[in-house]
Parts: C-alpha cells; structure tokens; sequence
C-alpha cells in the first residue's frame, strides 16, 4: 500500500554504501566515483583480513591460529573507548551488535550486548544487525529491539541493516568474499565486460537520480513483495520487488489528491520490469 498522504521526507540515500568492495590497493578507484553514486557508507572486516586470520573463507580452524592476533590474546583486552578516540576519524560511528539474527530477547547475544554498551559507555552510534535468521520481517523486528532499548536505558538511534536475506532465501554462492575487495564489488567497473570504465551508472545504478520525496508505504499481510515510492512534480514513482515467491500482487494508491492526481479516473501509467 502507497499512502500518498504520508510524505517522509527528502530522499538521502540511506542504502547507498558497499559492503566489503572497497579495493585492498590505495587509490584503485578515483574519488569522484565515490562521489558520482551519492556515496555515504562503508563497512568491512573478516573478509578483509589477510593470511592467517582468514575464517571468512577457511573455517572454524582458523580462528584457532595461533598467530594471528585478535582482540583478548594472552588476556589483553583493550579499552575500546580510549582505542577508538585515538585511533579513528570523528565521523567514524561505533556499531552494534552486528549478530546474524533479529532482535530477540530470548536470545543471551542481545541481552549481554546492550548491557555491556550500557556499562562502559561504548554505545553504538547506529544499531545494526544482519537479517540471516529469524523471519525476515523488518516490521516485525523493531518492537523487541525498542523493548530491549527501553529495558537497558538506551536511546533509539538509526537502525542500519546489513543483510536482508534470510539463510533460506539467497539463490547460488553466499559469502564469496575474495571478488568483493575491488571495483566497489564490480558496482561502478567491469574488468572485461561491455563496459569497464569507471562509471557511477556503469552497472545502472540510480542513486542521485532520486531527487524527489518519499512517501509512506507498507508491505502486503503475506509480506511477500515490498515496495518503495517517490513524489516530484513530473509523477509518481512506485518501486516493488518480490521476494523468491511466485504469485499476483495488488499496490493500493491512497490519497491521491495529496499528490495532484485526481480521486477518481484512469491516470497514464508507465510500467517497467526489470529481472
């Protein structure tokens, strides 16, 4: 359902940021590229660390190495708060609790995390968390993380979701993560495809094309598709997407006089689908 009525706002690009694709070599892609995709966010870590520490894609066992250092070795565990002061920019944001699953009370991760942040003062300046497990619902997800912040004291700050996909749903290779440290995990550049210059809209992305307001919306009772919608003064712009289920979906426009458009009638639809 698109709620015409409800207008949340300028579009500011919360999902525009890689995920591991940030190149190992310095300057293998040239800053107006960054800047080209309306970029905001980075984040990496496992995937990115080197021989002999690479659990991302050797195993359990190589977690127990002896020679790579990690956090805790021969009981030193440093002061998170002073390390980070000192050693990252300003702007860099603590995050948290980064576990595989949705806000569960049940579950001890997401009782001990806030307690802990709570305690020394370490509070993550966005809570996120990846959606492998659980039901995939984002509506859903909010009240038990909000009730967890209630019970700790802790403040509602913004929610950034790593992985959508439940372990169930992703089709073909998951956690390939070597192909993913260049070429913003070939977003803007190809090596040997039709088009491997370095390109903001090289691949068809679309991020500061949407110059526009969004509008409310929310998701069907099976929540099988979602939907995303943009208002500027030349249409409406409706986006849905399916999740991997067949079947026939309705999008029910309300209030379209909020947006210029008459209650009643036939308006000019343009229809796109891309696979």
């Amino acid at each position: 359902m698109v709620s015409l009525g409800n207008n949340t706002g300028a579009t500011n690009h919360l999902a525009s940021g890689i995920r591991y694709g940030i190149p190992d070599t310095p300057n293998q892609i040239p800053g107006h590229s960054y800047a080209g995709v309306g970029f905001n966010y980075t984040k990496a870590g496992g995937a990115q660390v080197g021989a002999s520490g690479r659990g991302w894609i050797c195993g359990l066992s190589e977690y127990k190495n002896p020679s790579t250092p990690y956090p805790g070795d021969n009981g030193d565990w440093w002061d998170r708060d002073a390390y980070l002061t000192q050693k990252e920019p300003p702007l860099v944001k603590l995050i948290g609790p980064e576990f595989s699953g949705q806000p569960d009370a049940s579950r001890s991760w997401w009782t001990n995390h806030p307690s802990f942040v709570k305690s020394n003062g370490s509070i993550p300046g966005e809570w996120v968390w990846h959606m492998e497990g659980g039901g995939g619902d984002m509506e859903t997800t909010f009240g038990p993380l909000y009730s967890l912040l209630k019970t700790y004291g802790l403040a509602r700050r913004p929610i950034n979701i790593d992985e959508y996909a439940t372990v169930s749903t992703p089709l073909g290779l998951r956690g390939n993560c070597p192909p993913l440290h260049g070429l913003l995990a070939p977003i803007v550049a190809r090596p040997n495809a039709a088009n491997s210059n370095y390109n903001a809209t090289g691949a068809g992305y679309f991020a500061t094309g949407q110059l526009r307001l969004t509008i409310g919306t929310s998701p069907p009772t099976d929540r099988r598709i979602d939907a995303s919608a943009t208002v500027g003064s030349d249409m409406l712009r409706v986006r849905t997407g399916a999740r991997t289920a067949r079947g026939t979906w309705q999008v029910t426009i309300n209030d379209p006089s909020a947006a210029g458009l008459p209650e009643s009638g036939a308006p000019p639809l343009n229809h796109s689908n891309n696979e």
